[in-house]
């Protein structure tokens, strides 16, 4: 497994699979406007590629007059989780979603969050996540919400 931590706050994106700048500077509470991890790798499924939130809530959108929020492609034999899993070092304790069936209290509580807040501002609603070009892979754990559509993908 190999596993790549995105951390709230931290400006980088994934291209060929590496996290780029993983060692820029922490900024507690930023918001991404829009995610782009693109050209993901093919894998093995023995070795799944892991994407996964360290450090707190990793939170996208709204990005205003922007094409997209939040989009995913490339690859194969790839999980986004959002789950705190202290054994899988996954995910945050302080966003653990619905763990232990606490679905009436986990609003807000995911590792990713993907709010479009209704961005009127753009032609159109956008879509919470957008997956393209992919195969043989996991979503887990993340919200979408005041968006267009939740996800889509292919």
């Amino acid at each position: 497994m190999f596993v790549v931590g995105l951390l709230p706050g931290r400006p980088g994106r994934i291209s060929r699979g590496r996290l780029a700048d993983p060692r820029s500077p922490l900024h507690p509470g930023r918001v991404y406007p829009s995610l782009n991890l693109g050209n993901l790798p093919d894998r093995d499924a023995s070795r799944p590629l892991v994407i996964t939130n360290l450090g707190g809530q990793v939170k996208i959108g709204p990005h205003d007059d922007g094409n997209y929020i939040w989009s995913m492609s490339g690859g194969s034999h790839w999980v986004l989780t959002g789950r705190y899993d202290p054994e899988s070092q996954t995910g945050d304790a302080s966003v653990p979603g619905h763990r232990c069936g606490d679905f009436a209290e986990s609003r807000g509580m995911y590792g990713f969050l993907s709010d479009d807040a209704f961005d009127l501002d753009a032609p159109y609603l956008h879509m919470g996540l957008s997956i393209s070009d992919i195969s043989d892979m996991e979503i887990e754990f993340i919200e979408v919400t005041r968006s267009g559509f939740a996800a889509s993908g292919c």
